[in-house]
Order: structure tokens, then sequence, then C-alpha cells
């Protein structure tokens, strides 16, 4: 995904109701993604190396319907896996949006 989608991924996340939700940034070249943060301003960077986004909005329901929404609206790949919101940067040639992130091609992690 572009810079461009990214900026405007995070805007949109930034400004849901309720305030943005926390999120964890899983990079290409990590094993598994990092610690949850909820600062959306300067982060998650940078985009380039971005494998994928999970956001774990509130569990009311509402933050829920108005992320997809907001991702949605943006035009960006989602996965919901579980309670969580996946967005994805790179994905891997035969891996599922919704796969563990990491995950290769023959089900097994990298």
């Amino acid at each position: 995904m572009n810079a461009t989608k990214w900026r405007e991924t995070t805007e949109a996340i930034r400004h849901l109701p309720g305030g943005p939700p926390r999120y964890r940034v899983k990079d290409i070249d990590a094993a598994g993604p990092g610690e949850w943060d909820r600062e959306w301003y300067y982060h998650p960077r940078p985009y380039e190396t971005t494998e994928c986004v999970e956001i774990d909005p509130d569990s009311r329901g509402e933050q829920v319907r108005a992320a997809l929404a907001a991702l949605a609206a943006v035009g960006v790949p989602v996965a919901a896996v579980g309670k969580l919101v996946r967005v994805v940067g790179w994905l891997r040639p035969g891996v599922a949006p919704d796969a563990e992130p990491g995950a290769a091609a023959d089900g097994g992690a990298r």
C-alpha cells in the first residue's frame, strides 16, 4: 500500500468517535507484531515496511463499525480477525489477509 493510503488510513482512524483505538504494527522484517500503541499522529511509520496494522476497537461494537466504515471510505484492504481489524500493507503471495502476521504461504511462520 502506498504512503498516501497509509496517511488517509491513519487520519481516518485518528478521528474515530470515542478517540483513536490502540494498534500494533507488523513490519515485513519482524517475526511478529510490535507492542500496542495509541498514538496515531506520528505513528505508524515507516509505511514502506509495514506489513499490516492491527487495530483493537472497543468492545461496544460502535467503534468497530465506525472503523470499518472509515477504512472502506479510504479504500484500503481490510480483514476482520477475531476482535481486531487488520489493515494490510503487504500481502505475501499465497497468504490470506486474515492469516497470522508473518505467515508463510505453506501456513507456517517465516
